[in-house]
């Protein structure tokens, strides 16, 4: 049936059953992924009043699940059979084109996950299956839809995008977009004419074929294109026509110009562009039109299946020359109630030669010839094995495993009788039986000579079984009931015991400890650890990580520097205790940068413990696409082991689930990006707000060179917000202990002033003229009060000059204060007044060129935080 659910809140308001349909047909398209159903029904029921508005249909798909469509067109009729209604419903990830609006951006370094995420956030619609893998870097250079995103992320991926619904039978439970390596499958299908192939049409074109192309880059601000000449030989030789004069064939030839306005675009991409779009034309188009019946449903064929997206084979050996075509089904219509009202159209044509298909033949021919040579080869090298207790009555290279007595006794048939294949009884081999042995070790008198070797003699048994024996190997043995060893004497008078309790004192002059020593809480002196280590173990995840410190490669491994931006603040703030992240105008301040809208765990005020970040005052949460990197180098050499960390908690009131992730590549000096090294998907971390810690450990491969650094991201591995603190790399193949360094912290934040000590944040000599800008290493609002300017005496023509310093306070309210600033000074013996004119910004100062002339006697050397 189908059921009709409220456009808005997917509540089921009624259904249709088959009866009532007129006919329907279920449209869908691989090549445009348009997806249609269109149904009449009768007009009399009370499912009329709801086909409309905006609401969804609900129909079954052709095997397993459902399909969802939004109602676009809705009429009624009259014919002389009554009252009808005609309906027209698009797919409801088509209302993906009206979701939100996509801005021009940079989406760099996506997974096909990442991606997927990046299109369906905010939506209705989340990533399902995803089965592609790489990176790519999309440039989204005008306003578009996630729609036409997802399109754009299949063909750069090379996968094929499909959409699905869930439901619990009342309810739309999930709508899942997936990235397939293909949509449909191989199922054996062939179709033949004369047979399920009604018709075949073969076209060959010609018209746009090039042997040579000239690529254009996009014009750049001067005017100029980068330009490059592609040809391919091989095409020239097929298609090429001779110059009159010289002879030689000529190029057939056009412009190519790649649909890109980047203007950084390099030589070589516009050399592959080019070459790509030459291999689509160097080749004749050939198209087919092909007429299929679908026998499925006809009696007795029900394994003639076809799908839609499913490949299929095409044979006509009547066709001049021979058609034996590979094919995909790319559009399929069907209906819901008869199975046997369907209809298809094929693309994605893959032609084969008769000799192509003929040698396939042959060595499928050859592979089964030399699997039936040697399993006859097996059935008359090998002699049968017959296992009874009474005689076979085939004799002939057969051999018997008489069962009438035991041991069971193989025999092969031998001058007309069954004969032993190997000894049984003692005296065939000149041995005692076991009587004889038996009699000998109870009477020792017979023993006249040599030394008595025994397994072991037993010295006492109790009665539950549990005895002492001696072993002439190993010295004394104690077994206990179940015949366990559980303690033993060597004959080197080492002791083992399975457990041993002591009353007084343990002394040894000499002796260690090894293996896994445990146990209750004691007093030590002094302890000595040689060339080892003492490890801890976490509770939660049972990660084991050594108790001595070590170096951590990573900075602001708490986040405590990372700004939070106070201008995010709203509700949600509040509710989840966190804010934008935001980055510094001075750059080399960033250690961390971001990507997407990561957020800031932070404190406002007192508060559960749970809702707190786990280290200091901040920490980083991030999901998917929303995520922090840094870029790390110094103390990174080839073959070194690492292990990299993180404590990991849910943030405070977001949905449970969140999946802390860990993605490091390799990058080049050159920056262009090497081979990944590591992306790993840790566990959900607990809904109860514990945190946990994870770890994984990598080897830098033998490649990186002076110059090469890592490309360190944390993200989520799934749509969920998860917290990350106390994050580390450090060197060895287990974690360290980690230092939180609270007060470093409280340092670098100003909550502790350091002593005799204000930072300098630039130096050098400069007129400060128009040509110059200054970036002091911390801009304005992160300074506690402000900037002093240092300035000196300049001798024109030789250079600055330690004396006349003076210096000149700019407050952090400059800011705010528009225009330029003027401070007034004395230079020389002559106390000459000196006049310097710039303009003050948030993270730089920039001159003017009233700076020079007489007021060049005076030039600014440095800059301080006040």
């Amino acid at each position: 049936m189908i059921h009709i659910t409220d456009g808005q809140l997917d509540k089921i308001l009624d259904y249709i059953t088959y009866d009532n349909l007129l006919s329907d047909k279920h449209r869908q398209s691989l090549q445009d992924y348009l997806e249609t159903f269109e149904f009449r029904a009768i007009a009399d029921g009370s499912y009329t009043e709801f086909l409309g508005k905006h609401n969804r249909v609900i129909i079954p798909a052709e095997d397993n699940g459902y399909k969802e469509f939004v109602i676009q067109e809705s009429g009624k009729y009259r014919d002389t059979q009554g009252i009808k209604v005609e309906v027209y419903a698009s797919a409801s990830y088509l209302l993906l084109k009206k979701a939100k609006i996509i801005y021009p951006q940079t989406l760099h370094d996506q997974t096909p996950t990442t991606a997927v995420s990046q299109a369906t956030n905010d939506t209705e619609w989340v990533p399902g299956i995803i089965e592609g893998e790489g990176n790519r870097t999309f440039y989204i250079e005008q306003h578009t839809n996630p729609f036409s995103f997802l399109k754009t992320i299949a063909k750069e991926f090379e996968l094929e995008l499909h959409f699905r619904v869930e439901t619990d039978g009342n309810h739309i439970t999930g709508r899942y977009v997936d990235l397939l390596e293909k949509v449909g499958q191989w199922r054996g299908r062939e179709v033949e004419f004369g047979k399920d192939l009604v018709g075949i049409r073969r076209v060959e074109k010609t018209d746009n074929i090039y042997t040579a192309l000239v690529g254009l880059g996009p014009e750049k601000e001067d005017g100029t294109r980068l330009e490059v000449f592609v040809e391919n030989k091989e095409a020239l030789q097929r298609w090429g026509r001779p110059n009159p004069q010289t002879g030689e064939l000529k190029h057939l030839i056009d412009v190519y110009e790649p649909q890109s306005t980047r203007e950084d675009m390099t030589i070589n991409k516009l050399q592959q562009y080019t070459k790509t779009e030459l291999n689509k034309r160097i080749n004749a188009v050939v198209e087919y039109e092909t007429t299929v019946a679908d026998l499925e449903n006809v009696p007795g064929m029900e394994n003639k299946k076809i799908r839609f997206g499913d490949t299929i084979k095409i044979k006509d050996t009547k066709f001049s020359p021979p058609i034996y075509l590979e094919a995909r089904v790319h559009t399929q219509e069907r209906s819901i109630v008869d199975g046997s009202q369907k209809q298809i159209e094929l693309g994605d044509y893959i032609e084969y030669t008769e000799e192509e298909v003929k040698a396939i033949w042959r060595s499928l021919q050859e592979e089964i010839r030399k699997k039936i040579g040697y399993e006859t080869m097996m059935k008359y090298a090998e002699p049968k094995k017959v296992v009874s207790d009474t005689p076979p009555e085939q004799n002939e290279n057969v051999i018997w495993v008489d069962t009438s007595q035991e041991p069971y006794v193989p025999k092969v048939y031998n001058y007309n009788e069954w004969q032993k294949m190997t000894p049984t009884e003692a005296y065939e081999v000149g041995a005692y039986n076991k009587g004889e042995v038996d009699d000998i070790s109870k009477d020792a008198s017979r023993l006249t000579e040599g030394i008595i070797d025994v397994d072991s003699v037993p010295l006492r048994t109790s009665v539950t079984g549990a005895r002492i024996a001696w072993d002439g190997v190993n010295g004394l043995i104690q077994y206990d009931m179940d015949g366990n060893v559980v303690g033993r004497m060597s004959l080197d008078g080492t002791s083992y015991f399975k457990n041993g309790y002591f009353e007084g004192e343990v002394q040894a002059q000499t002796g260690h400890f090894s293996g896994d020593v445990s146990g209750a809480t004691g007093t030590f002196g002094e302890v000595t650890v040689k060339n080892g280590n003492f490890t801890l173990e976490d509770d939660i995840s049972d990660m084991k990580y050594s108790a001595t410190p070590k170096r951590n490669l990573v900075k602001d491994h708490s986040f405590e520097l990372v700004i939070a931006d106070p201008d995010s603040l709203n509700s949600n703030s509040i509710k989840y205790n966190w804010l934008d992240m935001k980055e510094s105008d001075v750059p080399f301040e960033n250690h961390w940068r971001k990507s997407g809208m990561p957020k800031v765990a932070t404190v406002f005020g007192p508060d559960n413990r749970s809702a707190l970040p786990i280290f200091g005052e901040k920490a980083i949460v991030v999901r998917d696409a929303h995520f922090v990197r840094q870029d790390i180098g110094d103390g990174v050499a080839a073959g070194m082991t690492f292990t990299a960390t993180g404590f990991f908690k849910r943030q405070h009131n977001v949905v449970p689930g969140g999946r802390p992730r860990f993605e490091i590549d390799h990058m080049f000096a050159s920056g262009d990006r090497g081979p990944r090294l590591l992306n790993i998907v840790f566990p959900p971390v607990p809904d109860n707000y514990e945190f946990v810690r994870n770890s994984v450990t990598f080897t830098i491969p033998d490649n990186f060179s002076e110059g090469d650094y890592l490309d360190f991201k944390i993200s989520g591995g799934n749509s969920e917000w998860v917290q990350c603190d106390g994050i580390q790399i450090v060197e060895d193949s287990m974690p360290s202990v980690y230092l939180q360094e609270d007060a470093t912290w409280d340092i670098a934040r100003g909550n502790y002033p350091i002593i005799n000590k204000q930072p300098s944040l630039w130096m050098g000599a400069v007129y400060l003229l128009d040509s110059h800008i200054i970036y002091p290493n911390k801009s304005l609002d992160r300074c506690q009060n402000g900037w002093v300017l240092v300035w000196s005496y300049y001798d024109i023509g030789v250079g600055p000059v330690n004396s006349d310093w003076q210096f000149t306070y700019v407050p952090k309210k400059s800011v705010s204060r528009t225009g330029g600033h003027r401070t007034a000074l004395r230079a020389g013996s002559d106390n000459l007044e000196i006049l310097k004119y710039y303009y003050v910004f948030n993270n730089r100062i920039k001159g003017n060129n009233v700076n020079g002339g007489v007021n060049r006697n005076l030039c600014l050397r440095e800059i301080l935080e006040f």
